[in-house]
């Protein structure tokens, strides 16, 4: 789910501002994308490490709510930030659950 979730919203940052020829606008657009390369990377962390990747991720949700600007939209808040809080604590749990 957090692939879906980083893929899907990466997708639309990058392409949301993408018009008229597609490779400088891209290119153009790549700083939109930055927040959600980075989650992506996190989540890679997430697949070896599932305890620390959890707490990455939990950490980028809580820190998505001021970046997005979150608490005055609940449209950002419950699509994205709230998702990957949710999801960072999944991690954790399941970590903590599957620990020897």
């Amino acid at each position: 789910m957090l692939v879906l979730i980083t893929v899907f919203w990466g997708g639309f940052a990058l392409l949301s501002g993408a018009g008229g020829d597609p490779g400088v606008s891209l290119w153009q657009n790549l700083p939109n994308a930055g927040p959600w390369v980075a989650l992506a990377l996190i989540t890679l962390i997430a697949f070896k490490w599932p305890g620390i990747g959890g707490t990455l991720v939990l950490l980028a949700g809580l820190a998505s709510v001021p970046f997005f600007n979150a608490s005055a939209s609940p449209v950002v808040l419950f699509g994205v930030s709230l998702p990957i809080i949710a999801l960072g604590a999944m991690l954790l749990l399941s970590a903590y659950l599957l620990r020897e």
